[in-house]
């Protein structure tokens, strides 16, 4: 199973986690959520199935269609809304232990797994739901996941849902707009996000069938390149959407969702919604959430914060950052990021703060 557990629990399966019988301990999340290989994948689509079906005998007064990651738990807690993820953010067991830095062989591992894909024989109505496949290549953001695992994005034919459970619910996404990564894509067979910069080693083995092409070209090594808001935190394109909420910087994100909240307990969530599953009864509580940590977001938040951008007085902080990423737990990258300084800071402007909790 994955080195961390928690980097599983997302706005995509925080919902399905609720109801599964395997998810009374987050040790069972890995059981749900990883894979030997893509030829299992009809096991994820079963509990996605399963999942929509309580939409079909139910009247639902508001659905909030999820990225794979987002606010969207905690929204729903707050209004008591039912979350619909439009994917399903799962890993694959690689062949063997592998460097997470070597993009050929996160593309040879890619092939196999879609090999298994193709050969898969399952329930056509599983097949049917399924509508494309993203791998994602992080290997800063994601380095302990990625030496035994390849995530992936399941995304779903939401048209197909919505002939069945939106004819009477009011439909929103909540997008953010503020992440912009490449996307390879490869026909139309897989897509890969690259989750850190096209590194030199991703574009030398992208080059190595073309001498002639840099990674910033439209099509290099066999793969159509772009950029866009990143798939795992931003939904484009669906007709079926009542309201979209936007938000195009983090302070946007940070102000909407301290508004939101109460109490004197402040989290700050980067990647996860471990937050949403911890707090299942609370009366209440301050929430900031962030797609990943890297030093200009720390930077960003931390300037926030020293323009009075929290509400006071606070007297307990907790942080959950499962992707372990920050330099307290150790980090592969170059620009290591301290959490500490957001707490310092905290503290700082309330005089109250008894307690400060690092979850990873």
């Amino acid at each position: 199973m994955p080195v961390n557990l928690r980097a599983l629990i997302t706005a995509s399966t925080v919902p399905l986690l609720k109801y599964s019988i395997y998810s009374r301990s987050i040790w069972n999340v890995g059981k749900l959520l990883t894979i030997r290989s893509c030829s299992e994948m009809q096991k994820i689509m079963k509990l996605y199935l399963n999942y929509i079906k309580l939409f079909e005998n139910n009247s639902v007064g508001r659905v909030i269609i999820t990225p794979p990651i987002g606010i969207a738990p905690y929204v729903a807690t707050l209004e008591h809304s039912q979350v619909l993820p439009n994917s399903i953010l799962a890993f694959v067991k690689r062949t063997s232990y592998s460097n997470p830095l070597n993009f050929k062989l996160f593309l040879e591992d890619i092939e196999l797994c879609m090999e298994g894909l193709r050969r898969s024989v399952g329930n056509p109505s599983l097949n049917e739901l399924k509508r494309d496949v993203v791998f994602i290549y992080g290997p800063m953001a994601l380095n302990e996941l990625e030496m035994n695992y390849i995530p992936l994005i399941i995304l779903v034919d939401l048209d197909r849902v919505a002939s069945r459970i939106f004819q009477t619910s009011k439909t929103s996404v909540f997008n953010v707009e503020f992440e912009d990564f490449a996307i390879l894509k490869k026909d139309n067979e897989y897509s890969i996000l690259m989750l850190d910069r096209l590194d030199r080693g991703a574009e030398h083995t992208l080059n190595s069938n073309n001498d002639n092409t840099s990674a910033t070209d439209p099509s290099v090594g066999g793969y159509h390149t772009y950029r866009t808001c990143s798939p795992i935190a931003c939904i484009k394109d669906l007709d079926i959407i009542d309201e979209s909420y936007e938000f195009k910087c983090l302070e946007e994100l940070a102000g909407y969702l301290l508004k939101r909240g109460k109490g004197t307990h402040m989290y700050i969530e980067f990647w996860s919604s471990y937050t949403a599953l911890l707090e299942r009864e609370s009366k209440g509580y301050y929430y900031l959430w962030m797609p990943h940590i890297d030093g200009n977001s720390t930077k960003r938040l931390v300037k926030f914060i020293m323009n009075g951008g929290l509400p006071t007085p606070l007297n307990k902080v907790t942080l959950v950052s499962p992707l372990r990423v920050s330099a307290e737990l150790g980090s592969i990258s170059d620009s290591r990021v301290w959490l500490s300084i957001i707490i310092e800071q905290i503290a700082y402007s309330n005089n109250n703060i008894i307690e400060a909790n690092l979850i990873a």
